[in-house]
């Protein structure tokens, strides 16, 4: 993805994306103590509403369109109230099956039942196939079943075959997948857990996808924003309409927002996808926690974002911006472990904020965590200006040298008015 500072022309096209609606049925049930859970009805309302005013091409739901699982009495007053309320995106909508949707991926300690045959005929009766594909604008765009993965069911085989298949035949041209669940969250081999695929259908899929040359994997699920790359892909996680995790609250320097994170409104959105003849860009738009009641509509005054213009700033960042740390265990989703995962937020609001260049430490560069999350931002349309105190040493030169793409300047720092050091330094 490229997010220079240049202007760009028109896109080809551009799709929305919405996700984790949670929507329940017209008169609640008690598939959540939360209180915040009863205001996604409204919430999913005001992001269609939404949605809709931008005029996309299409519209993808990346799954959890209902709270209620398969095999709850309530799923199917659920299913035909998400229907209801994501009506006004019309018969270009396409459904992403969510575990809500169909069932969990298969995993000791989940909080709810695995898919299987009897949950994907409940799905397919409301939402139609659980795997499918179709073409657009010359882009091929493959939706997944992500519960079924590692499952070693019969309906896995069938789903592999197909996919394989259908990457294999499209490979060349340009792709996009959608799976509810992320392949990871922040390193290709990380240890399996409640937010990620299990290891060997995740290596499974990123082999496809690398060997089929797709340009990106767009996901939902954990309720947070993410963005990783994989062999020239890209990963989005996409935040939800409904509610935050609140587990997920612990990645902040500063306390949670309300019900111990799991209402930050700051957080809730959808998505705008430009498609371009080279490459795409993401645009993820705040709602803010907003609803809709039954019959009402959104006002004129409720602003439409635009593509944000280049903003000639450079941020410094002083915190730890790409470090990822172990959160702790904490029920109902992750009861038994420690998952490791990072802020990405600045990210997204770099973008979000049309700024393409930051200031941080040369010491960065020297880092190997630090490094991987340098290319991922670059990749991502980001610069650098690394600043260090006198001159950088030998091995900090090489590291410069082979980032000198990604980087604008590079900042020595003295109190000498000695300089005749930096011409040794500089040749």
């Amino acid at each position: 993805m490229s997010r220079t500072s240049r202007a760009r022309p028109a896109p080809l096209f551009t799709f929305a994306i919405i996700t984790d609606t949670h929507i329940r049925p017209p008169g609640g049930d008690e598939s959540s103590p939360f209180p915040v859970n009863e205001l996604a009805n409204a919430r999913a309302r005001y992001a269609v509403q939404a949605i809709a005013r931008h005029a996309p091409a299409f519209t993808i739901h990346l799954g959890d369109m209902v709270h209620p699982l398969p095999h709850l009495p309530s799923y199917d007053a659920a299913a035909r109230e998400a229907l209801e309320i994501l009506s006004p995106l019309g018969d270009s909508l396409r459904f992403v099956p969510g575990n809500h949707d169909i069932g969990d991926k298969p995993m000791a300690g989940a909080p709810a039942g695995a898919a299987d045959e009897e949950s994907a005929r409940i799905y397919m009766r409301h939402f139609g196939p659980p795997w499918y594909s179709f073409d657009h604008g010359g882009v091929h765009f493959v939706v997944m079943n992500a519960s079924l993965v590692g499952s070693g069911s019969a309906l896995e085989d069938e789903q592999r075959a197909w996919l394989e298949e259908e990457l294999a035949r499209n490979s060349g041209g340009r792709i996009l997948l959608f799976s509810h669940y992320p392949p990871f969250i922040d390193t290709a081999d990380e240890p399996t857990h409640y937010d990620n695929y299990e290891p060997a259908g995740r290596a499974w899929l990123l082999r496809c996808a690398e060997k089929s040359g797709v340009e990106a994997i767009f996901s939902g699920h954990v309720h947070q924003f993410f963005y990783n790359r994989h062999a020239g892909t890209a990963l989005y996680c996409l935040p939800p309409t409904s509610f935050t995790r609140q587990d997920y609250s612990e990645l902040y320097q500063i306390g949670p927002a309300s019900e111990f994170g799991r209402n930050d409104l700051c957080k809730f959105s959808y998505a705008l996808v430009d498609i371009y003849p080279e490459g795409h860009r993401l645009r993820v738009i705040p709602t803010r926690g907003r609803g809709l009641n039954p019959g009402e509509a959104i006002t004129q005054d409720d602003p439409v974002a635009a593509r944000p213009a280049p903003a000639p700033f450079t941020v410094h960042v002083r915190h730890a911006w790409a470090r990822a740390f172990h959160m702790p265990y904490n029920g109902p989703m992750e009861e038994f472990g420690r998952k490791r995962a990072r802020d990405d937020y600045l990210l997204l609001r770099l973008w979000q904020m049309g700024i393409s260049r930051i200031r941080t430490p040369l010491a960065d560069l020297l880092d190997p965590e630090y490094r991987r999350r340098i290319d991922d931002f670059h990749a991502a349309g980001i610069r650098f200006t690394f600043f260090c105190a006198g001159m950088p040493d030998a091995e900090a030169w090489r590291a410069c040298r082979e980032a000198r793409e990604m980087i604008d300047a590079v900042e020595c720092v003295t109190s000498t008015t000695d300089l005749s050091d930096l011409g040794d330094a500089l040749s």
